[in-house]
């Protein structure tokens, strides 16, 4: 007989299961074992994402489920309600089979349909034995529990994957941005030795990162502008300040050098410290600072040789330049 859909709904994600639920799967089945008095138990969770796989558990026996009993499951499964057989000695049409290649075949039988919040059927929980048997109600009620249990297990099994995915997506966006950022983000331990960095490193200075973690971050920066950096460093460690700004050069991997602007902070563990930086490339910006420099100075040349005052005034009709001419006079 064919396994009959147990749902249709392929919105739902897989639910099912990661090893840590193994137990407490195993943990059930072995309570409703021992509590309703019977050597088989066996439970059976369908995937909602794909209709031809299940994630079967049982306690007692170590062979597959045979044809008579799938059938007597899918009727359990097509009917959404429990489904008892005292004894099937009784009933000429019932066929149970046999379990663990027994000589005894199964006499009794009861199956239980679980359920989602909708309820809509996602498995079943059947418990097995070989002689007849009648279910007390405390023994009916303490299968209910179990079922409420496991229902619960599957529950926390799917919010837990939803959440999983969610966190997935976004460390997926994080990292994207984390490695395509225009900024380098990098950690220095106490003695300046880099401890991490991120991806970009080799696109924006051409290192590769095997290269630069272990390190000290010395071997990158312009001798003229190491001293700048420890500074920065030791006002940190003092506690002087809570972030520092630098601006230094650093060597790219063709071997000159750059401006980058690095905003610096320190973090307190219980095993020490260690810094977090973000720097990013502000050549373009220095080189253009440079160049209007460069121009200042040669107009202010031209201005003081000229015979004549020449004063600028700013918008309040103070001065901010006089030439050499009108300062002698």
């Amino acid at each position: 007989m064919e396994t009959p859909s147990l749902t249709q709904n392929k919105k739902d994600k897989n639910i099912f299961i990661e090893n840590n639920f193994q137990n407490q799967f195993d943990s059930i089945l072995s309570f409703v074992s021992e509590l309703s008095e019977v050597p088989y138990v066996y439970l059976n969770i369908k995937d909602i994402n794909d209709d031809s796989k299940s994630n079967n558990y049982n306690v007692g026996f170590y062979t597959d489920i045979t044809n008579e009993l799938l059938y007597i499951i899918d009727t359990v499964v097509v009917q959404n309600k429990p489904y008892i057989i005292p004894n099937s000695k009784k009933d000429s049409e019932v066929k149970l089979g046999h379990l663990n290649d027994s000589t005894s075949a199964l006499v009794f039988f009861a199956g239980f349909p679980i359920t989602n919040k909708l309820g809509k059927v996602i498995g079943t929980l059947s418990i097995m034995d070989v002689k007849q048997k009648k279910l007390s109600s405390l023994q009916l009620k303490i299968i209910s529990q179990s079922i409420s249990n496991i229902q619960f297990q599957i529950e926390l099994s799917k919010e837990n994957n939803k959440l999983q995915s969610t966190l997935q997506e976004k460390k997926h966006r994080f990292d994207f941005h984390y490695e395509n950022s225009i900024e380098i983000i990098y950690e220095l331990d106490e003695n300046g030795i880099i401890i991490h960095s991120s991806g970009n490193w080799k696109t924006i200075l051409g290192h590769d990162l095997n290269e630069v973690v272990g390190s000290n971050f010395r071997c990158f920066i312009h001798p003229e502008d190491i001293n700048t950096c420890m500074h920065a460093l030791k006002s940190l460690m003092e506690r002087k300040i809570l972030k520092e700004e630098i601006t230094y050069r650093i060597k790219q991997k063709k071997g000159n050098y750059v401006w980058h602007n690095t905003v610096l902070k320190i973090v307190d563990t219980k095993k020490g410290c260690y810094f977090v930086g973000n720097c990013r490339d502000i050549t373009d910006h220095i080189e253009s600072k440079q160049k209007l420099e460069s121009q200042k100075d040669f107009y202010v040349k031209i201005l003081d040789r000229l015979p004549t005052d020449v004063a600028v005034f700013d918008k309040n009709h103070k001065y901010i330049y006089l030439n050499l001419t009108a300062i002698k006079k």
